[in-house]
């Protein structure tokens, strides 16, 4: 089995620098959103799903390290209040899907 890394242009290794250093930014909490440049900084010089592919293992570590982090010190009741706006959203979302399915001019979406 040959572990040895793809060939990568440089181009591709300075955006996939400048791509992990804003995850890390903006899971820190100091780049606000500047995380969802990442894939597609990363798209400009692979494909999209090999820059989805590489991504997915560092936010996946960032959330464990995250959760780790405060992992005994949360508010309950904002996690409840949460929660509930989270189930109340994905039900609504789906009345809307099935809506828009049923109608006779679904657009041809779905």
């Amino acid at each position: 089995m040959n572990l040895a890394f793809p060939d990568y242009s440089t181009l591709f290794w300075i955006t996939a620098v400048l791509a992990i250093f804003l995850v890390g930014v903006s899971k820190a909490g100091f780049g606000g959103g500047t995380g969802l440049i990442a894939a597609p900084l990363l798209a400009l010089t692979i494909p999209v799903a090999d820059a989805a592919a590489l991504l997915l293992p560092l936010l996946i570590v960032a959330d464990m390290f995250s959760i780790s982090h405060y992992w005994k010190i949360f508010e309950r009741r904002l996690i409840r209040i949460a929660s509930e706006w989270g189930i109340l959203f994905r039900r609504k979302t789906n009345e809307g899907i099935r809506w828009v399915r049923s109608s006779p001019h679904a657009w041809g979406c779905f």
